[in-house]
């Protein structure tokens, strides 16, 4: 007999209802609560009836003490997911986001079309109803997650729900809060993805066994970090370059030591990140004619630029190109512009942080035209962890990504050629045969007829 393997929806009730049995009936540990919130974001909800500008939320800022409910559903569902699963959301802690998300992705069923018999939730859906009370604002929601629904009423397993804990509740299809459902139906599994999506990330992906999502997620690119300090976490290895080729993942990376002051820069300074970058790129065994990016991350002023990053990039370069490897600058538009016109760079990576002083709105971050890489917010999530993503221009390789040991697919032009001194063709009148006549000569082996012939050929021809 053939197995029914069970939908995404369905694991996500089995894991919510282990979770619920877990804890007894009582609010799970605020180190509990904070792992749901851990790999959330949240639009700031103040601001969404104004310029719905976003603020990344993640991990430690939101407090345990919070409703929980939006989070521990994204969690459930990332805990259970496979390869060929697709999710109609992103990883939200608000609930109206998750309503948002369904309705971009055309999952959404309005409550109305439940109570008239158009639609049916399944279980493992998600049930979206509005928050009551007396100082319930009109954005709140709650999430719960469909257990079974008949005609009349509809049973879920929720978190945060009775005394704050995983609860199983029964509601009327008839109750005026309830607003809509999510369809977790999976209409047919997910074409295989081109791997062309560029992005960046401070986590070792090997350690976290992230290379299949990353895969399916369409990333071709991964930008990773070079740093000083052996013990970071965001320390790139060749272990982890061969681990992301084997899923055809080629790789760009950043040099970054702090880069958030000013005393981070300076021609000694630069000099030093170089000597370290290089040596990091042959444990790697990055290829010649790839790239190394350096940053500036944080919002540098003019005087910065001029007396501290310019002269750390002249430093970085001289080392970096006489290693055989092309220099990037990562940072926002006016530290970009400058190093790209004093010739420190072949390659601008545009940072996303939009309340620097050169990618600010009011500068417009579109006016950069000279990007490679333009970094995108907010973070996009692979399992649990954050990423960004980028737009590129080009192909990897023109962006100066490598393989780990291979050599580039396509050779670069070297960056900077030596010109190529080229003698002028000598003009010389001969008086003796046809005086005022112009003779062109590209010869200056042997010596023209006629006095002043000769005496030109004596100023502009001898060697």
């Amino acid at each position: 007999m053939r197995e029914n393997k069970k939908s995404l929806g369905e694991r996500a009730v089995e894991w919510s209802l282990a979770e619920m049995g877990r804890f007894g009936g009582k609010r799970p540990p605020d180190a509990r609560i904070r792992e749901y919130f851990s790999a959330g974001i949240r639009d700031d909800p103040e601001d969404l009836d104004n310029d719905g500008e976003l603020v990344e939320n993640i991990g430690k800022g939101i407090p345990a003490s919070a409703n929980y409910c939006a989070a521990a559903f994204c969690f459930a569902t990332e805990a259970v997911v496979g390869l060929s699963d697709s999710i109609p959301h992103d990883y939200h802690v608000s609930g109206l986001e998750l309503e948002e998300d369904a309705k971009a992705q055309d999952a959404w069923i309005p409550i109305a079309d439940v109570r008239a018999g158009v639609r049916v939730p399944k279980i493992g859906d998600a049930l979206i109803k509005s928050r009551g009370g007396p100082n319930a604002k009109a954005w709140w929601r709650h999430v719960g997650r469909v257990i079974a629904c008949d005609e009349r009423t509809v049973e879920t397993v929720d978190a945060n729900g009775l005394n704050r804990a995983w609860s199983r509740v029964k509601r009327s299809l008839d109750n005026p809060e309830l607003l809509g459902f999510i369809s977790y139906e999976q209409l047919a599994p997910l074409p295989p993805r081109q791997q062309t999506k560029v992005y960046d990330t401070g986590v070792k992906t090997h350690s976290l066994g992230l290379g299949q999502k990353l895969q399916d997620a369409g990333v071709g690119c991964l930008i990773r970090y070079y740093t000083s300090n052996p013990k970071s976490w965001k320390l790139f290895s060749r272990r982890e370059a061969d681990y992301l080729a084997s899923f055809g993942i080629q790789t760009i990376v950043v040099y970054q030591d702090g880069a958030t002051t000013p005393g981070a820069f300076g021609w000694d300074i630069g000099s030093g990140h170089a000597e370290q970058a290089i040596s990091l790129a042959h444990e790697v065994e990055q290829p010649e004619q790839s790239a190394i990016y350096f940053a500036v991350d944080y919002n540098a002023s003019e005087q910065d630029i001029r007396v501290a990053i310019l002269p750390y990039f002249e430093a970085v370069c001289l080392t970096v190109r006489a290693a055989g490897y092309r220099v990037g600058v990562y940072g926002e538009a006016e530290v970009c512009d400058a190093v790209l016109d004093a010739g420190h760079a072949d390659l601008a990576w545009l940072s996303q942080s939009k309340a620097f002083r050169g990618t600010k709105p009011e500068h417009d971050w579109n006016r950069f035209d000279r990007w490679t890489l333009r970094q995108h917010y907010p973070p996009v999530h692979v399992g649990n962890y954050p990423f960004d993503e980028n737009d590129i221009r080009g192909t990897f390789e023109e962006a100066g990504a490598f393989v780990a040991g291979q050599a580039p697919t396509r050779a670069e032009p070297a960056p900077h050629p030596e010109p190529v001194e080229i003698d002028p063709p000598i003009v010389v009148v001969v008086e003796e045969d046809e005086p005022g006549v112009a003779i062109e000569s590209d010869s200056v082996g042997e010596a023209p007829k006629g006095f002043w012939a000769y005496l030109l050929w004596l100023i502009f021809g001898w060697r």
